[in-house]
């Protein structure tokens, strides 16, 4: 009963977190402090009742280990500190919830948090290049610069895993068949993929998520283009750009990430780990 409190609590507050994040940007600081609080607590019941203090011991080395990757994800630009901070809280909070595999929910959850944000991100990317037109005019341009390079890299890709395949079949005294020629092929097909998705990300950064503002028109939040971190301007930080007589400045916007939480949380609790079920 405890571990379906702790689950369902979670799942609210980071859901409330998600719906935060969408509106503003930014996720406040006591949403992820309570689940942590509230996390530790039921922890630290539980493990009286099972008469070990291993089940709080866990929570916190998951909760600690969240933490450093969380801001390792910071500290490179890749997160806000409120996903970072959400993170360590559910790492801290769902040790006691039983999973459909041998492994601890925490590990299944971060697992699926990153396979459900690829997705996410992947489809909040769409989204914003159907709002916005620039996007794909800008894509479609760079494909058709350098579709030399994307078909030379996917023939490239083909030799390689073609010669592989070939040098292992040979060292093993396996017989060659068509199993190996259909195989570089779909990796090529892949690997094209794969590149020509990375350029529409770079594009989709590039063009949806910077945009040049007057210096006037800067609000508290504002993460600019230069920051490397993800962290929006203050008041003050704002008062000083603007007695610096800028003119104009760049600011960025990002994936709002905070979704893939609640999401992530709820394909653990209901389909378990999504890497054991697709392999």
């Amino acid at each position: 009963m405890l571990d379906l409190i702790v689950f369902y609590v979670g799942l609210f507050l980071s859901s409330v977190a998600a719906a935060w994040d969408l509106k503003t940007t930014e996720i406040p600081d006591e949403i992820p402090y309570a689940i942590a609080i509230i996390g530790i607590f039921a922890h630290f019941l539980y493990s009286l009742n099972v008469h070990t203090f291993m089940p709080l011991v866990y929570s916190l080395v998951f909760g600690f280990v969240f933490l450093v990757i969380g801001f390792a994800m910071y500290y490179t630009g890749q997160w806000g500190g409120g996903d970072a901070k959400l993170l360590t809280a559910i790492g801290v909070s769902t040790y006691m919830i039983p999973t459909k595999d041998a492994l601890p929910f925490p590990l299944d959850f971060f697992v699926n948090l990153f396979l459900v944000g690829s997705v996410y991100i992947i489809f909040y990317s769409l989204v914003l290049s159907i709002r916005n037109k620039k996007i794909w005019k800008e894509f479609i341009r760079k494909v058709k610069e350098e579709k030399k390079e994307l078909i030379a890299y996917s023939f490239g890709v083909f030799i390689l895993v073609f010669l592989s395949s070939f040098i292992f079949y040979s060292a093993y005294g396996l017989k060659f068949n068509l199993d190996v020629l259909l195989f570089s092929f779909t990796m090529s097909v892949v690997a094209f993929c794969l590149i020509v998705l990375l350029k529409f990300g770079r594009v989709v950064e590039d063009v949806g998520f910077k945009k040049r503002i007057r210096v006037s028109q800067l609000k508290v939040g504002d993460v600019l283009a230069e920051s490397k971190v993800w962290e929006g301007l203050s008041q003050e930080e704002i008062m000083r750009i603007k007695k610096s007589k800028r003119k104009y400045v760049w600011i960025k916007e990002g994936v709002r990430f905070a979704p893939a939480f609640p999401l992530a949380l709820v394909a653990t609790h209901w389909v378990g780990n999504l890497l054991l079920l697709i392999f």
